[in-house]
């Protein structure tokens, strides 16, 4: 996060990241590339799955642009905030 003073959020998430993806530096990314703070709440990865509760803080764009990101990659986004469709949430719906 820079030094000015932007509102920010946290916001909680269930991801269910595909094997392809598992040895993959993508929490690393989204922290460097969108400016926000991942805190991982709790996590099972095998060879086959991986499975992480996270909290997400930032601006309210850069989580939902970081959601986007996870969707693009094929991460299975379960929006433990509110209920609904996490791309109907996205779309504005």
């Amino acid at each position: 996060m820079d030094d000015k003073q932007e509102i920010t959020e946290r916001r909680q998430f269930f991801l269910t990241f595909p094997e392809d993806l598992i040895n993959h530096p993508i929490l690393y990314k989204v922290s460097t590339e969108f400016d926000v703070i991942p805190n991982i709440l709790g996590a099972s990865i095998t060879e086959k799955l991986g499975k992480v509760a996270i909290e997400l803080e930032g601006v309210p764009g850069k989580l939902d642009a970081v959601i986007r990101y996870f969707l693009e990659l094929g991460v299975n986004v379960e929006d433990l905030d509110g209920p609904g469709d996490i791309q109907d949430r996205l779309a504005g719906n």
